[in-house]
């Protein structure tokens, strides 16, 4: 074992209890690494040692963090959210596991059920995080006591509506969801990757109640208490990869991989031009006008490529994007039909969606991009 700190080569104890000496590992060496509840309380017991106890934390879809924390600090004293990335990603592999009937979807094969079923998913994750993020938009100005009871309040029948839905009932819909209404402007909510609103053919009353027991995971009331602040892991996802561009897994940096860590923090704390600037003092090397510029330059790039890929039109051209290469591959291996019916050899899907007033030129759904 080399050390991280002198880059000698030691011997690590054994004795997974006793790391004293001139080893500088804190775990043995056969120790698992995926712990994440204990690394929490490491962090708690840090933060505590500080004075800074949090009132709120916002994980991923670990369940033992969860149990840490509470027992930790206390079911009165912190709140727990979920990461809603995380949770839509379990969500859509549920979804994609459920064993419907074989009637559910109008397809032949077991291959044409499973391909249908994937775009199930996707369509229903999009609706159920659409449905959040409009009733969290429509109560941001309330503080957050009100802002919970609210949220909570307006979608406790959303279920139920995205359940009618489903089976083209959309008299539940004025009241329990904010996409889909048909009375307003943009009238009923449509599926997006499902060829075709036939797709879905019947549902019994198993497959039903196999869809409320999802919807219910997703967007019920329990689910809501843990996503109506809309907070998320993403900061800590962008720190990981800042820390992998300093640190790869490629190499071993055994002499100073605790200063690549540091720098990344630097540079995430700091910015790139005032970070490099403030390490290249540091070793007095003297920077001058041009490459001054160069630096203000390089940041400025940088700032702008973050807000770009942060705004609504590049999220709609990246999801336009998905949608043409996944519908331009059906189409390949002859998995739908073409707009020309010269083309269509078989009447298995009727594409209408371009004649659908919900539906732009490209049959895009308009629902499809919240």
């Amino acid at each position: 074992m080399i050390s991280a700190k002198t880059g000698q080569t030691i011997k690590c104890c054994t004795d997974k209890k006793n790391h004293d000496g001139q080893c500088s590992a804190n775990l043995p060496s056969d120790a698992p690494i995926g712990r994440e509840a204990e690394y929490v309380l490491r962090a708690a017991e840090s933060l505590r040692k500080q004075g800074a106890d949090p009132t709120s934390v916002t994980k991923d879809g670990d369940a033992a963090v969860r149990k840490a924390l509470l027992k930790f600090y206390g079911e009165e004293n912190i709140e727990i959210f979920n990461d809603e990335h995380h949770l839509n990603g379990c969500f859509k592999k549920k979804v994609k596991t459920t064993n419907f009937t074989n009637t559910m979807f109008n397809v032949r094969t077991k291959r044409q059920k499973q391909i249908e079923l994937n775009n199930f998913a996707e369509d229903l994750a999009s609706r159920c995080y659409g449905e959040i993020k409009s009733a969290r938009k429509e109560f941001k100005t309330l503080k957050a006591c009100l802002r919970k009871n609210q949220v909570l309040k307006s979608l406790s029948m959303t279920p139920k509506a995205i359940l009618s839905c489903i089976k083209g009932n959309h008299s539940n819909c004025t009241a329990g969801s904010f996409l889909c209404n048909p009375e307003a402007e943009g009238g009923s909510w449509k599926f997006t990757f499902l060829e075709s609103r036939n797709s879905i053919v019947n549902l019994d009353p198993s497959d039903e109640k196999k869809i409320e027991t999802l919807l219910t995971m997703r967007i019920g009331q329990n689910a809501l208490r843990t996503l109506w602040r809309g907070t998320s892991t993403q900061i800590n996802e962008a720190f990981n990869r800042k820390i992998r561009k300093h640190l790869p897994k490629s190499t071993n940096f055994t002499r100073n991989c605790t200063g690549r860590v540091k720098s990344a923090a630097f540079h995430q704390n700091e910015g790139y031009f005032n970070a490099t600037k403030s390490l290249h003092r540091a070793i007095g090397f003297r920077i001058c006008k041009k490459v001054d510029i160069k630096l203000a330059r390089e940041e400025a790039r940088q700032k702008y490529q973050q807000r770009y890929q942060r705004a609504t039109s590049s999220k709609t051209k990246r999801f336009q994007r998905k949608f043409f290469k996944y519908r331009t591959h059906r189409m390949k291996n002859g998995l739908i039909q073409t707009n020309n019916p010269a083309d269509n050899e078989s009447d298995d899907y009727d594409d209408d969606d371009d004649d659908d007033n919900n539906h732009d030129s490209t049959g895009y759904s308009k629902h499809a991009h919240l």
